[in-house]
């Protein structure tokens, strides 16, 4: 079987299982959602979901997939542009009522691959606690990633959990949080508490921050239990952006990034998994990149706040970017 940007589809596995499913037909944006779960993808910074209508199976054994589309090169921040934005987004946290923004980038490497399941294969290798996908759609292009965090998941018959996942810190078994990572932590905390207040009932939060490991980076996190009686979906619409991609306060933070970044994030801080009338089992799309013939596109970013040092944000997404390097490079 060959697949290549001209085809929608998309190639996926759940964390912590070894079943990898491959849905190939037709994305829309106009669709009515059934009682069977359904993929979906959301861009960033906006809630609208993109369904991939076709046909479910398992896949078997390992599939061609080329890209042969050749794009022009995706503009991001040099080091010195990104440190400028950075130092300025610290000065705002100070003097402004902005508290948390990210700041993400685009690394590019060449793609050296004939067939870029061989890079898949390889992540989904590695990488086990994450939900690990491929997908193409014509218009936005081919995507890759391994996200470690969960938006929404559950059913309406039991319980719907979500997640605040902040604080980033390369993992070593002996690693402390600063007050830097537990405050920006706690924004995103905050923010989903008080949604969840308003749509949805019984939520319920863990009392003790929990450390996640995610690769060769550590997270600060906090998980939600709760019910609603709204359509999952016009909740995923309450919630996301949450602070943990865009910022604190999530309007102004957003007003930010679209003005001072160069790039389009696209799918990058998106959402991306299944859904249906009844449950959820979506992520928020981190650790990805966009493909096509001759490069590789990494986006990568980090929560600035008034504690953050400039190079140091700098550092964190270089250590985030290793997650595909890893792969590529192998």
């Amino acid at each position: 079987m060959k697949l290549t940007q001209e085809d929608s589809f998309v190639i996926y596995r759940k964390p912590y299982s070894k079943k990898l499913f491959l849905i190939s037909g037709k994305w829309s944006k106009k669709h009515t959602i059934s009682d069977n779960l359904e993929f979906v993808i959301g861009e960033f910074p906006n809630s609208n979901p993109i369904y991939l209508n076709g046909k479910k199976s398992i896949v078997n054994s390992p599939i061609e997939i080329v890209n042969t589309k050749i794009e022009p090169a995706i503009l991001s921040a040099s080091k010195n542009q990104y440190l400028k934005t950075a130092r300025n987004y610290i000065d705002l946290c100070n003097t402004s009522s902005l508290k948390k923004i990210i700041l993400s980038r685009v690394i590019s490497t060449t793609n050296t691959a004939k067939n870029i399941y061989t890079i898949f294969d390889k992540l989904c290798s590695k990488y086990d606690h994450s939900f690990n996908y491929l997908l193409n759609h014509p218009k936005i292009g081919m995507w890759m990633g391994a996200s470690p965090e969960e938006l929404i998941s559950g059913n309406k018959a039991e319980n719907f959990s979500t997640s605040a996942l902040a604080g980033s810190k390369k993992w070593n078994t002996n690693l402390k949080w600063t007050k830097k990572e537990i405050e920006e932590q706690q924004y995103v905390k905050n923010y989903i508490e008080q949604k969840l207040k308003r749509y949805a009932t019984n939520a319920i939060c863990d009392s003790d921050l929990k450390t996640m490991r995610a690769g060769n980076v550590a997270h600060l996190k906090s998980t939600f239990k709760f019910k609603t009686d709204l359509p999952i979906l016009d909740v995923v619409n309450k919630l996301h952006p949450t602070p943990a991609i865009s910022g604190y306060p999530v309007k102004k933070s957003i007003e930010l990034i679209l003005e001072n970044e160069p790039h389009k994030r696209s799918l990058y801080c998106g959402y991306i998994g299944e859904v249906s009338q009844s449950s959820a089992d979506l992520f928020v799309n981190l650790r990805c990149m966009k493909i096509n013939k001759n490069q590789l596109n990494i986006y990568v970013g980090g929560g600035i706040t008034n504690l953050s040092n400039a190079d140091d944000e700098w550092e964190e997404t270089q250590i985030k970017s290793q997650t595909l390097l890893a792969v590529i490079k192998k």
